[in-house]
């Protein structure tokens, strides 16, 4: 997976946990190191059936990702609770 502040042209940033641009997971979900704004990322699989050298597959065309500021409030609730997080 690769992310990118631009559509066009797509340049990959540099991962802070691989130091690489982009990264490799074994899952269909993860948690991206992005700040708030837009952002655009791409995927593209592996078949390890296949031989070396030609398991990966063509990059997905860039979709668009916004994210946004994280928004939440703490409140006092009873003695029980020590907070409540609210969106």
């Amino acid at each position: 997976m690769q992310y990118s502040k631009a559509r066009y042209p797509f340049r990959p940033e540099i991962d802070p946990r691989t130091k690489g641009r982009g990264f490799l997971t074994w899952s269909t979900s993860d948690v991206l190191p992005l700040a708030p704004g837009t952002w655009w990322y791409r995927v593209r699989g592996i078949d390890f059936n296949l031989p070396s050298g030609v398991q990966q597959m063509s990059w997905s065309d860039p979709e668009k990702l916004v994210v946004s500021k994280p928004r939440f409030k703490v409140v006092t609730t009873p003695p029980k609770r020590k907070f409540k997080v609210l969106p």
